[in-house]
């Protein structure tokens, strides 16, 4: 299936052959100059996959940029232990200083691919291919460089929505080291230059390639309407107060939805037949041509913790699902109650039970009666549980952490009809029938039983804006959007005090809990249930039935089992609302206070400004 990762490391190697050009006096036969390879469009395509090797490490997104990062919103929680929020995890709390490892190794490995793109880009815009328009593969080398351009625009949004301004620049770093120690640039001006240059090279890309491994024309039009987006939405400034949009931000709405017009009326995308089989897939490691605009390609046993840091939590290995997981994003009990009962994101996306030795005379192994540690519920839509066996076995045999080899998908087809939605109404200030068909479409994948009536009343509920954020909200979790589109609402601070303040209310009385959609379709009211009545399948793997979001008053069998679904004594409950108040407290602390405005950005790694040093110094901003 992955193609490209046996490619990789050949591209990697001509990329860094070629930066390194001038390092020796003499030349070979054998040296890898730009003139050798950009005036050949085979290995121009492989110095291109270089820059895809990148996106594969720990550093960028196999892990921080996948899990570690994204962590830190109203709905994605990096574990951790009570009242001790260790080095590793303070990113995702807003808690790391500027020594952290985390933090240095991201930057570096970003704008590691970044210089490589940077490479690309130049020796392919000097290249006689690219030049002359006659020659067969003048088109490819176009899309190569497009490829390169979408790439870099990819890191420096990851740069920019975690480090807020950074150092910016689009051409390779000089040997004199000119332009080596740049001072910062404001990040809404980064925004507009990568979106004039993602703009003017999307059309040399395919709708579709072979695979979503790689940059589609959807995918850079996509990311152009997502940075379009941020540049229309807030800011937050170097003095650490929060900015509200600048007065030009109906032109970036306008870019926005003209980006996501296109693709829709031209990409030839769609919504896979329901939300359950695209993820499935995905652990399958197959690919979704119609819903996929890119994905980051992982291999088995070499990168990707889609599955083990991410999904349900194995606490035994199995020969049917491998070694133990980890499960480490969780997620809350308001986020799960949230959803419309029949809307079937919910328990693809979020689970409330870890695999476990259940103690039972036979010593069998499954579902947990009980949630996980601290009253939290994890993140599900990447399961070792919906995994080929090829893994199983494999991380059995290896005995530890191993590669799921799942991918990351990038970008999906419905952020474009929400992107589609949200850019029209802020424009036209009124809801138009495409953006309600947008919303619809996405709406009703999710609910199949909801009818166009219900879909209109629902709209008319609240304002359409709320819809769209709370639609990406059931749909991307775990995607690295949420806390992110909070950041650019201008509401972060406020998202993660609501979220301490509701689980809080809910953990303390669970029937205060105002449901959003209080009845389900067959009538019953929903409620957090206590108790909640379980029955086992016949593999003890999953429940045959539950009492999940509503409430009995008797056991309704004999073959059911008591549990619960949230803890239950003082000691359990004040330590679950504790962990809850302690998540994301270096933007909103245990006690509610906002810390430094509600400061959305990690600090700059001492190791940059140490490198900079005194001849050219650079300082942290935003109160660090």
């Amino acid at each position: 299936m992955k193609k490209i990762i046996l490619k990789i490391f050949f591209g990697a190697a001509i990329l860094g052959f070629s930066s390194c050009q001038d390092f020796l006096d003499t030349s070979s036969p054998s040296t890898f100059t730009p003139a050798i390879v950009y005036e050949n469009a085979l290995m121009a395509n492989q110095a291109v996959l270089g820059i895809y090797d990148c996106l594969t490490a720990d550093e960028t997104y196999s892990q921080n940029l996948s899990w570690v990062f994204v962590c830190g919103s109203d709905i994605e929680i990096r574990s951790f232990t009570l009242n001790s929020i260790d080095a590793s995890r303070a990113p995702a709390h807003f808690l790391a200083d500027a020594s952290n490892d985390k933090l240095s190794k991201t930057w570096t490995a970003l704008y590691g691919c970044i210089e490589r793109a940077s490479v690309a880009i130049d020796g392919i815009e000097n290249s006689d291919i690219y030049k002359d328009s006659s020659h067969p593969d003048h088109a490819a080398m176009r899309q190569y460089r497009a490829e390169a351009i979408a790439l870099r625009a990819l890191c420096y949004q990851d740069l920019t929505r975690n480090f807020g301004n950074v150092p910016f620049k689009l051409v390779p770093s000089q040997p004199d080291l000119s332009n080596a120690y740049l001072p910062k640039t404001d990040r809404m001006e980064i925004f507009e230059q990568l979106l004039t240059q993602l703009i003017e090279s999307a059309g040399d890309l395919p709708w579709k390639q072979l695979t979503p491994e790689r940059i589609t024309q959807g995918f850079a039009r996509g990311l152009a309407a997502r940075l379009a987006l941020c540049r229309a939405g807030w800011d937050y400034s170097t003095e650490g107060q929060w900015v509200a949009p600048r007065a030009d931000a109906a032109e970036y709405y306008k870019i926005a939805k003209e980006q996501c017009e296109k693709v829709i009326k031209e990409g030839g995308y769609d919504l896979e037949s329901s939300y359950y089989t695209y993820f499935y897939k995905q652990c399958q490691r197959q690919y979704s041509d119609i819903e996929s605009l890119f994905e980051i390609g992982f291999q088995l046993g070499r990168s990707s913790e889609m599955g083990y840091s991410t999904g349900v939590r194995y606490r035994v290995s199995t020969t049917k699902y491998g070694y133990t997981t980890q499960g480490q994003v969780q997620t809350t009990p308001a986020y799960y109650y949230s959803f419309h009962p029949e809307d079937e994101r919910r328990d693809v996306s979020v689970v409330y039970y870890c695999y476990d030795d259940l103690g039972f005379e036979d010593a069998v192994n499954g579902v947990s009666r009980d949630l996980l540690d601290g009253g939290t519920f994890g993140l599900n839509k990447w399961s070792v549980k919906w995994a080929p066996a090829d893994f199983a076995a494999a991380s059995l045999a290896f005995g530890g952490k191993y590669g799921t080899g799942i991918n990351y998908p990038m970008m999906r087809y419905p952020e474009i009809l929400l992107m589609y939605a949200e850019a029209d109404y802020n424009l036209n200030g009124t809801v138009s029938a495409e953006a309600k068909d947008a919303v619809w479409k996405v709406r009703k994948r999710a609910i199949p039983t909801l009818t166009s009536g219900d879909f209109d009343a629902y709209l008319a509920s609240k304002d359409f804006q709320q819809v769209i954020e709370d639609e990406r909200m059931w749909e991307f979790a775990g995607e690295g959007l949420r806390k992110y589109d909070l950041i650019r609402w201008g509401k972060l601070p406020q998202a993660l005090k609501t979220m301490h303040e509701v689980n809080a209310a809910i953990y303390r009385d669970p029937g205060s809990y105002h449901f959003e959609f209080p009845t389900r379709s067959d009538g019953k009211e929903r409620a957090i249930p206590a108790p909640l009545y379980y029955l086992y399948d016949e593999n003890v793997e999953d429940f045959a039935d539950v009492n999940i979001d509503y409430a009995l008053s008797a056991v309704p069998g004999p073959a059911y089992l008591e549990g619960k679904i949230l803890p239950t004594s003082e000691e359990s409950i004040t330590r679950a609302i504790s962990y809850i108040n302690q998540c994301s407290s270096g933007c909103v602390s245990e006690s509610g206070a906002y810390v430094q405005n509600g400061r959305p950005f990690q600090p700059m790694p001492q190791s940059v400004i140490d490198a900079y040093g005194e001849e050219h110094p650079i300082n942290q901003d935003y109160g660090f």
